[in-house]
């Protein structure tokens, strides 16, 4: 079923968090989505994920009722030699790739149209003093494919980046900075754990 027919990935995520009611449970993905695997042991290949229901969505929706959090995700880059068993409870980049939330109709909406997500991570980390990942389970994406990835819109304009990096980096000071990650501007979150409510 089609409800939104809006224009931009910022756009789409606060139709649907508009959309849905308070509360509601929601697991969101891209389409630039490749594959989910799951840690086994330091170096080795992820294994793949038999069933998202029980091993991914359960457990974030269960990660988030246990740290009174509203948004989870899952670790990102899909890459062994630095994945682990567990759930990171503070602040941490959720993904727009593939992330669950508890709804909050319109009181997170996202301003910005490149790092919509790292801003939404912000408004929840604050609203709820946490945001979960889940650690041990890997996404690999297609994000700087140059048609379709979600990051081939920053490769065509590097200004819109550098502006969004520089408004989260003003903005939001105490939770992250500025940095280049090869050649390009990123914002860095602090590691930061769960913050008193």
């Amino acid at each position: 079923m089609e409800v939104c027919n809006v224009k931009g990935i910022r756009d789409k995520r606060n139709f649907i968090h508009g959309f849905y009611d308070e509360g509601c449970r929601l697991v969101c993905l891209d389409d630039d989505l490749e594959s989910i695997g799951r840690f086994v042991a330091t170096g080795q290949p992820l294994r793949e994920v038999k069933s998202l229901e029980e091993e991914v969505i359960e457990p974030g929706f269960r990660a988030c009722e246990q740290h009174g959090a509203r948004l989870w995700g899952l670790y990102a880059p899909a890459n062994p030699f630095y994945m682990q068993d567990g759930v990171y409870v503070g602040l941490c980049p959720i993904i727009g790739t593939w992330y669950g939330v508890i709804n909050r109709r319109h009181t997170c909406p996202t301003t910005l149209d490149d790092l919509n997500d790292y801003e939404q991570t912000i408004q929840f980390y604050l609203a709820d003093g946490a945001v979960c990942r889940l650690d041990n389970i890997g996404v690999k994406t297609r994000y700087f494919v140059k048609r379709g990835g979600g990051m081939a819109e920053s490769r065509k304009n590097p200004i819109a980046l550098l502006e969004a990096v520089q408004y989260l980096n003003d903005i939001y000071p105490d939770l992250g900075q500025r940095i280049v990650k090869k050649g390009r501007p990123d914002f860095r979150f602090k590691n930061l754990g769960p913050r008193r409510r």
